[in-house]
């Protein structure tokens, strides 16, 4: 009996923004990390390409430490890796629970640690499943895009409110570590793959550092490019960016005639492994 099969390509990259110290976003794989910086000497991509199989699920997620608090980019990986773990596979309902543990644990760390008051960070993230399915969730501002026939779709709702029209910005309004929350409610829900389906997670410095939507949406869309490919021009497209950029783009298609491949190395794409 044939089993259900996803094929997945990923690939990814973060850089810090001229405005800023230290790079404060980081990505997640199952429990894996990505941060810091990706020099020259690196590929302009971290690739890595594997299938899901009966009941596997990879787990991929973005965090972007809010700026100008202190640690930020402490709060991103640590979020980055927590969430990105098995666990918030298991079901819709988990996605709440571990979300709430890493924002428990920040404000912990904070309470302990004087240097690390203060700290936060938004999370995006998708839950792939080897029968097509996505699920996602986030918190702030980072996001999830979809391509469905040609168009990208904006998947997930920013948790901000707007300041008075004189300012022109509007500012978060939840994001994880935000000490006046005592609880956290992200937002979590689920889609098809349908047979082919691009995704793009990444940080409000790519979004907002793009050219136009209408360019980001014909450079997603575009399905000659691989992954990497685009990966690539958003980076070229947003050198110079004021703010930290962070893109993952992941292809997934059914591929039932293909057995499960696990990427047995994701060092070799960049990744750090697990902290405990």
């Amino acid at each position: 009996m044939a089993q259900d099969t996803t094929q997945v390509a990923l690939a990814c990259r973060t850089r810090k923004g001229g405005e800023h110290s230290l790079n404060e976003d980081a990505i997640g794989f199952c429990g894996w990390t990505l941060s810091g910086e990706s020099p020259d000497l690196f590929p302009a991509w971290r690739s890595l390409d594997f299938g899901l199989v009966g009941g596997q699920r990879a787990v991929i997620t973005v965090a972007d430490g809010v700026g100008g608090r202190h640690s930020s980019h402490v709060a991103s990986r640590l979020v980055a890796e927590r969430t990105s773990r098995a666990e918030v596979a298991a079901k819709q309902s988990a996605v709440g629970v571990v979300v709430n543990q890493a924002h428990q644990e920040l404000l912990d760390l904070g309470r302990a640690n004087p240097e690390l008051v203060g700290m936060g960070t938004t999370v995006v993230g998708v839950i792939l499943f080897a029968d097509g399915e996505v699920g996602y969730f986030n918190v702030g501002d980072s996001r999830l895009y979809y391509t469905n026939v040609g168009t990208l779709v904006l998947a997930t709702e920013d948790d901000i409110e707007d300041v008075p029209l004189a300012y022109n910005r509007t500012r978060l309004r939840a994001w994880v570590g935000r000490e006046e929350l005592a609880r956290l409610d992200p937002k979590a829900n689920r889609m098809k793959a349908d047979g082919y389906r691009r995704l793009l997670l990444c940080s409000d410095g790519l979004y907002q550092g793009v050219p136009s939507p209408n360019w980001l949406e014909r450079l997603v869309c575009d399905r000659k490019l691989t992954p990497a490919d685009v990966v690539a021009q958003l980076f070229e497209a947003t050198k110079g960016a004021a703010d930290d950029v962070t893109a993952v783009v992941v292809d997934i298609w059914a591929a039932r005639f293909n057995p499960g491949v696990w990427p047995t190395d994701p060092l070799a794409a960049g990744f750090q492994p697990r902290r405990g």
